[in-house]
């Protein structure tokens, strides 16, 4: 492949991304150039399609080149678990592969799916969909984490707890602050005191330190009367 780019990326799927005179395209391992260089932006191939951007405008093409998805949105994302969250007129929502809208153009703000669920945004407020339109956790959270081992980490009147994969509550929002589940035990803090949960809710170790940090490698580091040691999961 000869040197006449000004840009170049790694090989994605068979295809790399270049630049010339400002525009991009793709070309394959024999430099044999698949996409034309019309766009003023490409991404790498993610599940097939590569997102395309054209005078302000979003869309995506397949590894021959063709526009699946016209360009028409103001902003899109790359494509996962064959779901993309796309923006039209300042409103989120999310299409399929063929292009067909499966979650309405609704939402102030929206992440990708992750676990089949996706956090959306509406009136200040949060909760999570699946991609069959559901509302799987109601939008009354004025915070949400993303899931992480089957559990988010969600915050309302100023306390934080945990929900499910289905919206139940499995950790009452009765925390100041909390942390990721890091080797199956979280950080915790209530009233000034830190101690660590287990992923059923339970306080595992209870909430006697000043400061505690996240378990690593069977142990965490935690202070008390300004003394710094570390405890294992059993809190010894």
């Amino acid at each position: 492949i000869p040197l006449i780019y000004d840009y170049t990326s790694p090989f994605s799927e068979g295809l790399t991304k270049v630049q010339k005179d400002r525009k991009y395209g793709f070309i394959n391992m024999q430099g044999k150039i698949i996409v034309a260089l019309i766009y003023d932006y490409t991404s790498p191939f993610s599940e097939g399609l590569s997102k395309v951007q054209k005078d302000g405008k979003h869309g995506f093409i397949n590894a021959q080149g063709k526009e699946i998805i016209p360009v028409i949105y103001d902003d899109a994302r790359s494509f996962s678990e064959g779901v993309s969250k796309v923006q039209k007129d300042g409103e989120h929502g999310f299409i399929n592969k063929q292009g067909e809208i499966i979650v309405p153009f609704i939402y102030d703000a929206s992440t990708d799916f992750n676990q089949g669920l996706a956090k959306v945004q509406k009136g200040g407020k949060y909760g999570f969909i699946d991609t069959k339109r559901e509302v799987i956790v109601p939008l009354i959270y004025h915070r949400v984490n993303s899931f992480s081992e089957g559990l988010a980490a969600v915050y309302k009147d100023g306390k934080w707890g945990f929900i499910n994969t289905k919206g139940k509550i499995i950790v009452p929002l009765i925390y100041q602050k909390i942390d990721s589940f890091r080797e199956g035990l979280n950080v915790i803090k209530k009233d000034g005191k830190y101690g660590f949960i287990n992923m059923q809710g339970e306080v595992q170790i209870p909430l006697i330190y000043d400061v505690a940090f996240p378990f690593n490698e069977g142990l965490a580091m935690v202070t008390k009367s300004k003394k710094w040691f570390y405890i294992n999961k059993k809190g010894e």
